[in-house]
């Protein structure tokens, strides 16, 4: 039997935690981990770390550095003076043409801020939709909140998942606390447990823990994207994962991110083929 080995937080949970952006029980979850295991802390260390070179480096490139107020003040009154030297030789046909040309400029500019603005507003609309879909399928129940079910593996390998006897075992039961605790993070504490399903994120085929951050309430009754169809991408990854086309960390991220793009992205399809499960 192999030896039972520390479970990792996953760096979705440590970068949320470094934002600020984790809910409160989650949070003191994760600081309680960190606090215990120095391997957790040195990778939110070099997460926060990597941020900081990342912004200093923007700095340096990216931000034109400014120019002292003083140089500022000299060439602006250098400019005015220069100006006004030469409004005094204009004449007035020289001066109306110059406004003439300012004047396009401006248009110009406008038209292209406008261009600017309108392509803003069609790309945020896109946005709008396209975040809508995505909150349609997870109040479904058809995609977890990723801030409740980040997705959490045991360290196991690609021989464990492709062993002949592992794959020939059945997955044993949630237990009944487990599913309440599930159901209770989710805000379904008095729902009836049999209106849904307590499905893996990252299937046990894959390495996936029988963990609270692992699981979440699939209902029976939600869209297309349900766990039949589900149930055939794990499938379908295990196979990838087994043949060797698929490294098993990166079947593990892409159903942890998102189970449906993944399955679009395997099944070359924007919809669930019919009987692909079976």
């Amino acid at each position: 039997m192999m030896p039972k080995k520390q479970i990792h937080l996953p760096d979705q949970d440590l970068l949320l935690a470094l934002d600020g952006e984790l809910p409160p029980r989650r949070a003191d979850q994760v600081h309680a981990h960190i606090s215990s295991c120095g391997a957790c802390l040195a990778r939110q260390k070099a997460i926060a770390a990597t941020f900081a070179d990342f912004n200093h480096v923007h700095y340096l490139n990216l931000d034109p550095p400014l120019p002292s107020a003083d140089a500022s003040r000299a060439l602006l009154q250098a400019q005015l003076a220069e100006i006004a030297q030469g409004s005094r030789r204009l004449s007035w046909p020289q001066v109306l043409g110059a406004a003439f040309i300012r004047h396009q400029w401006a248009c110009v500019c406008a038209a292209a801020l406008l261009i600017v603005f309108v392509a803003g507003i069609v790309k945020h609309q896109t946005q709008i939709r396209q975040s809508e879909t995505r909150v349609a399928d997870l109040n479904a129940g058809a995609i977890p909140n990723r801030l409740l079910t980040p997705g959490i593996a045991l360290p196991v390998t690609t021989a464990d998942i492709c062993d002949a006897t592992q794959r020939n075992e059945e997955v044993q039961a949630i237990p009944t606390p487990l599913r309440q605790e599930v159901l209770q993070e989710y805000g379904l504490a008095a729902t009836s447990a049999n209106d849904y399903e307590i499905d893996y994120l990252i299937t046990p085929g894959l390495g996936g823990a029988a963990d609270v951050r692992n699981l979440w309430p699939e209902s029976y009754s939600s869209t297309d994207w349900n766990a039949h169809v589900k149930d055939a991408l794990e499938k379908r990854l295990h196979q990838l994962v087994c043949e060797r086309k698929l490294s098993l960390a990166a079947a593990q991220h892409e159903i942890a991110s998102d189970w449906i793009t993944a399955y679009k992205k395997y099944f070359h399809t924007n919809k669930p083929i019919p009987g692909a499960s079976t």
